[in-house]
């Protein structure tokens, strides 16, 4: 059952995470991390409740951690820009 939780919370973390990249805020980054910090405590849970190796865990977390602190920054980034523009009263891109 965890493991099922697990999945459908990575899922979802990595569908906000996305949306995030194309509309971002910080109320949205916050979501992410929150989702993101969820994902790293079921797949903790998972990996002791079914007794799988430390290496496979790191791979696959490395794998899934590298894809979301990429959009996190590309969110980030964006959000930047736009308070940047928004400052100097120009247009938004």
């Amino acid at each position: 059952m965890i493991l099922i939780i697990h999945i459908i919370l990575s899922l979802i973390s990595i569908v906000q995470a996305t949306y995030t990249i194309f509309s971002p805020t910080k109320a949205k980054l916050q979501v992410g991390y929150l989702l993101t910090s969820g994902v790293i405590a079921s797949g903790l849970i998972v990996s002791m409740v079914n007794n799988i190796s430390i290496r496979q865990v790191c791979a696959r977390g490395a794998i899934y951690l590298g894809l979301i602190v990429t959009m996190f920054v590309l969110a980030q980034k964006r959000i930047y820009i736009k308070t940047q523009l928004d400052f100097r009263g120009q247009r938004e891109f």
